[in-house]
């Protein structure tokens, strides 16, 4: 098994799955979405994404926590995963 078929096809799935955003992205500073090649304006998670073997899990930071929940008053630390 192997040979140059099999070397061909390992080193162009390793080319796929490593792939790096370079260069100025346009991202709103507003909302944080980014501007694509085509003038579509998309979520920043999605832009990522689409461009890279990035994946995206999501929590809330701690100065969000505040304005979110600040009212509630829960405390971040209770709540928190990661302390």
């Amino acid at each position: 098994m192997g040979g140059p078929l099999a070397a061909d096809w390992v080193a162009h799935f390793v080319g796929m799955r490593s792939k790096t955003l370079r260069g100025i992205i346009p991202i709103c500073a507003g909302c944080k979405k980014v501007r694509d090649d085509t003038g579509f304006w998309e979520q920043v998670e999605v832009y990522i994404s689409r461009r890279s073997s990035a994946q995206f899990s999501h929590g809330m930071c701690p100065q969000c926590f505040e304005e979110y929940y600040g009212e509630l008053g829960i405390d971040y630390e209770e709540v928190s995963t990661t302390g």
